[in-house]
């Protein structure tokens, strides 16, 4: 049962974006690398011990244990994945120089379909962008909505339809009060925190993890409200009244709320997948 609380929607927001950053893509990129690393070192797969990180630790080449990087390279010598958070995450997929998918493309060169690598890139803007709003713990609706277009595209295109899955349901929850001061607590931190963001970053993700997200009840009629969605994409701009008209009708009063407000930036991306139920 979900306890009754005054949590503001800026609030609800960033809650769930720190489950979908620190929680829920962490355990599919541990399954992305061991995937990589098995096709890559078939002779030596990855057993989650002290003997993969000690032989890990070997493969990644000096210039990539240097400075910083030095603490994700020796994170991962233990071996033991479970405990690798997302920074040590990305750099063992896109720094580490172990070359197990390929690198990034320049900005400017990026094309659709966009390599793991680019995908898992996203992944990082996603996090510095998280960490950006840290001291406030507030999202707007806009900034909740673009970074959910995001996250979904990237478990569409490298994780699968469960991560999908799971992103749609957290989405669909409400926050428990037990939850909210959780993350109260881990992030009640000065706006420069640049000192402390990877203290912060393990401390976080090591909490998330507890996290439980109840189902919330959707009232809308979810089918007709898909179908207006779809018709979106067909409209000229001139038409927009008549369609916010059909919008309420077919929404919940939630619903129609937040499209009405921000219907350009919904015609601008495609959400019916993020609508379904």
């Amino acid at each position: 049962m979900v306890i009754s609380m005054s949590l503001s929607r800026e609030r609800e927001y960033f809650i769930k974006i720190t489950k979908i950053v620190l929680d829920i893509f962490p355990n599919y990129l541990r399954k992305l690398f061991i995937e990589k690393w098995d096709q890559k070192y078939p002779k030596n797969k990855w057993q989650s011990d002290s003997a993969s990180g000690n032989f890990v630790f070997t493969e990644i080449p000096n210039a990539a244990k240097n400075g910083r990087n030095g603490v994700y390279a020796s994170n991962m010598q233990s071996g033991n994945e479970s405990d690798w958070d997302t920074t040590t995450l990305v750099y063992a997929m896109l720094y580490s120089q172990l070359n197990l998918i390929p690198s990034c493309r320049p900005d400017g060169q990026r094309r659709a379909p966009l390599l793991i690598s680019e995908e898992i890139d996203i992944i990082r803007e996603i996090r510095n962008e998280f960490f950006a709003h840290a001291a406030n713990m507030k999202f707007s609706f806009r900034t909740f909505l673009e970074i959910l277009i995001k996250v979904h595209s990237v478990a569409e295109n490298i994780f699968g339809i469960n991560a999908e899955h799971e992103i749609e349901d957290l989405v669909k929850s409400q926050i428990s009060n037990q939850v909210a001061d959780l993350l109260k607590q881990q992030l009640h931190i000065e706006k420069d925190c640049n000192d402390e963001f990877e203290k912060i970053l393990t401390e976080m993700e090591e909490n998330v993890k507890e996290m439980k997200f109840d189902r919330k009840e959707v009232k809308d009629d979810s089918t007709e409200l898909k179908k207006v969605v779809r018709d979106l994409r067909g409209e000229e701009n001139n038409e927009l009244g008549g369609i916010k008209g059909n919008l309420q009708a077919a929404a919940s009063a939630e619903t129609s709320k937040w499209l009405k407000l921000f219907l350009p930036l919904m015609l601008k991306y495609s959400v019916a997948k993020l609508l379904k139920h």
